[in-house]
């Protein structure tokens, strides 16, 4: 009888925690096996980050599950890690991976004006809210683009509604940030992307 024959892997390969809110702990679970139904050993796990756990938390049926645990987090944006996992003769990495969100959010997360005519005036609307019954202030809005500004009004507590107002004076790309500054020391500027395209009236 020929040998098994399979490797070990961890499932699912990439761990994608997806928006997690910086106060609020999230846990995936993971599984090592042998693909071709080996018992499987772990001699170690490891994490770089200290806002990321990791332990085993069952070896039963030949495979071995892994409990990860992300948070509290005290950075906003993008988080990374690897997890590493010793079996013998082989080490498995695993990316870790997760956008760290606060309790104030933004929807839709951006302006989009598409094509806008030369000379036209098109506005876009946004809300700004707390979340977890979060109030807070917006103090003020910014940009760089010259034929863009915005504006806001409060809708509720803890609520606002942000316009952005396009005034289409040239052909061009417009790419630009419109920045609401709170007064949230956590989320002291929100920035929200902006995109359109000014075209001539025969186009």
């Amino acid at each position: 009888m020929k040998p098994r024959q399979g490797r070990v892997v961890v499932l699912p390969d990439r761990i994608y925690f997806g928006e997690v809110n910086w106060r609020k702990p999230r846990v995936r679970r993971v599984e090592v096996l042998h693909t071709g139904g080996k018992k499987v050993k772990v001699e170690g796990i490891e994490v770089s980050s200290s806002h990321l756990s990791a332990e085993v938390v069952d070896t039963s049926g030949g495979k071995v599950a892994i409990r990860l645990a992300l948070g509290p987090l005290k950075e906003l944006g993008e988080f990374r890690d690897t997890l590493r996992v010793y079996v013998p003769g082989d080490t498995l990495e695993v990316p870790v991976e997760a956008e760290v969100v606060g309790n104030i959010r933004v929807f839709p997360d951006r302006f989009f004006f598409g094509l806008v005519r030369v000379g036209r005036k098109e506005e876009r609307e946004v809300e700004v809210f707390g979340t977890e019954g979060m109030e807070f202030k917006i103090e003020g809005i910014g940009n760089s683009c010259g034929s863009v500004f915005g504006e806001y009004y409060e809708v509720g507590p803890g609520r606002y509604k942000v316009k952005a107002v396009l005034l289409a004076k040239e052909e061009g790309l417009i790419k630009d940030t419109l920045r609401v500054y709170t007064d949230d020391p956590r989320q002291p500027v929100l920035e929200v992307p902006l995109y359109g395209q000014v075209v001539s009236e025969g186009r």
